[in-house]
């Protein structure tokens, strides 16, 4: 609990020796106790980055029983290179998306980055919740670093936000997978897609716009407004002032308008389509 090595595997001498190292706490960042007490307190995985020389390490804290934790070292590739765009897809396609006021980060389930357009690298340099760590997406709460870890393992589309500084909305997150963790194995290639956007204060623009693209009742377009606000339903409906059973029937009407079939493909659709081109572009 107080972050004291209790036991280190025989082989790590040999991968210490290799890197020029004496012992493995010459690996721990200077906040190794303050993870290992957050791990434990709250009983999660806690997953960060730190450098020695040239490489660059992941660690995962893992809780285990009885104030132990388990922390799990890996060396990450030092060679850190954007998508070959000629493989990928037109020159075009890549300078559309930069137009995009949405953030796009493609990167792999260890976390390592292989594109961001303008918006993403804006983000990653700016902003404090969500961070380029030498070519690795990480987070300034290690919590969600290690969630994004998880999600990148996942087969499903996950939604979900981002509390930043005072003054600034949220920063909302989808995260969808190109292609399974599993087929990746020792190949190092992109597997998950991230889109990071904020939430808009013109509530109103958004209603116009969405119920102009796709034909939505007054109603129906308010509950969208809510949902790119906040994505979920029960909260929605509470700002709205309805029932749950009203706003799952409206968002049934919504789902055959727009041809989704799930809340975050909705989002998806408003944050990279025609809609998010409009109230980004159009004044």
């Amino acid at each position: 609990m107080d972050g004291k090595v209790t036991r280190v595997p025989q082989d790590s001498k040999t991968a210490l020796q290799q890197l020029g190292l004496e012992n493995i706490q010459d690996l721990l960042p200077a906040t190794h106790g303050e993870h290992v007490k957050a791990c434990i307190s709250n009983k999660k995985t806690q997953l960060v980055y730190t450098t020695n020389g040239k490489a660059t390490f992941s660690l995962e804290y893992a809780p285990v029983v009885n104030g132990i934790v388990n922390v799990f070292i890996v060396c990450q590739p030092d060679q850190i290179s954007n998508l070959n765009q000629d493989n990928v897809t037109q020159t075009e396609l890549l300078e559309t998306l930069d137009h995009l006021n949405t953030g796009i980060i493609i990167f792999n389930e260890n976390l390592r980055i292989f594109y961001t357009n303008k918006s993403a690298q804006r983000l990653l340099t700016t902003d404090s919740c969500l961070k380029n760590y030498y070519g690795y997406l990480n987070c300034k709460d290690p919590g969600i670093t290690a969630e994004l870890k998880e999600i990148a393992l996942d087969q499903k589309d996950h939604l979900f936000s981002i509390t930043r500084d005072v003054g600034r909305p949220d920063l909302h997150v989808l995260v969808t997978t190109l292609k399974s963790s599993r087929a990746n194995v020792g190949r190092n290639l992109p597997t998950t897609i991230l889109f990071a956007f904020e939430t808009t204060a013109d509530y109103t623009r958004i209603e116009e716009v969405v119920r102009s693209l796709y034909r939505l009742s007054p109603s129906e377009a308010k509950l969208v407004s809510q949902l790119f606000i906040s994505p979920h339903l029960q909260t929605a409906a509470a700002a709205l002032g309805i029932t749950l059973n009203t706003a799952r029937t409206h968002l049934k009407r919504i789902y055959v308008k727009t041809n989704v079939n799930r809340i975050a493909s909705l989002i998806h659709m408003i944050v990279t389509g025609p809609a998010s081109i409009i109230l980004n572009t159009d004044s």
